[in-house]
């Protein structure tokens, strides 16, 4: 793997970036010092996924665990979940966090909810429809796309509507790693992006020249970059938690029965 591989990609994978935005974990206190709307705010990635008649938007456990943590610390709703490109809306606390698949002892780093069919719509997004992508992975997997916001991209800027933070979406593709799990490639010189933390909760996709589907969501990122001196060799590596239609029906399920069918209330303040 000392050199990098083409890799074939169909046409929609041009446009994976409209399907999930920025998620920062922001103090309450945002709705009126917008200065606190900055580029050292943590983030992950919330992917919008549209499957059979209802919306959904997934991200990393760990995400939102972050966020109820500094709630218990500081006093409950001290720091909220928000999106940080595009507007800035504030994410109620709907999230669910579901169990394993049968057969594995391991824990999911997946939080679901239900959301409004509106909302990717106000930021130029769009849902990712299930039923569109192809779910006839290629066997065996060779490589994949992770989509999402890395943490270290950001930048802050002030205009004519207040504080603003920009960030890039980037798609990196790495070889499986013997699994769906992990993808891992050497690079023959060092990328732009220095690291992939706050990508976790973005899609993951399989792709041909002709079709595309998904493979799953990340849940753990790394890539080394021109500041990176630790690792000799330039690197982009990803962890994946799989998904399938038919695991995401299961998700979609259990976060019906939890939640009682509650949606996530989403209210823009900037």
């Amino acid at each position: 793997m000392s050199e990098l591989p083409v890799f074939e990609a169909a046409d929609g994978i041009k446009e994976t970036c409209k399907f999930c935005t920025a998620l920062g974990i922001v103090p309450k206190q945002i709705e009126h010092i917008p200065q606190l709307l900055n580029a050292g705010l943590d983030n992950g990635t919330l992917t919008f996924v549209e499957h059979g008649d209802d919306y959904f938007g997934v991200t990393c456990k760990h995400v939102v665990e972050v966020m109820r943590g500094r709630n218990e610390k500081y006093g409950e709703g001290t720091y909220v979940l928000a999106t940080l490109k595009d507007g800035t809306h504030v994410l109620g606390d709907e999230f669910h966090i579901p169990s394993s698949p049968a057969g594995s002892h391991v824990g999911l780093d997946i939080a679901i909810a239900r959301i409004p069919k509106d909302f990717p719509g106000q930021m130029g997004k769009r849902f990712l429809k299930l039923s569109e992508v192809n779910d006839q992975r290629p066997i065996p997997l060779k490589y994949a796309i992770a989509v999402g916001f890395p943490t270290g991209d950001k930048t802050q800027k002030y205009g004519p509507d207040g504080y603003r933070v920009a960030m890039p979406c980037v798609q990196a593709t790495a070889e499986s790693v013997g699994s769906e799990r992990q993808f891992l490639s050497i690079l023959p010189e060092a990328p732009a992006t220095g690291h992939l933390s706050g990508v976790s909760g973005g899609p993951v996709f399989w792709s041909t020249a002709d079709h595309f589907g998904l493979v799953g969501f990340v849940y753990e990122g790394d890539q080394t970059g021109p500041a990176d001196d630790m690792i000799q060799r330039p690197r982009v590596r990803f962890f994946v938690e799989t998904c399938d239609y038919h695991e995401f029906s299961r998700w979609t399920e259990e976060l019906r029965t939890a939640r009682a069918g509650r949606v996530m209330p989403v209210r823009r303040i900037a």
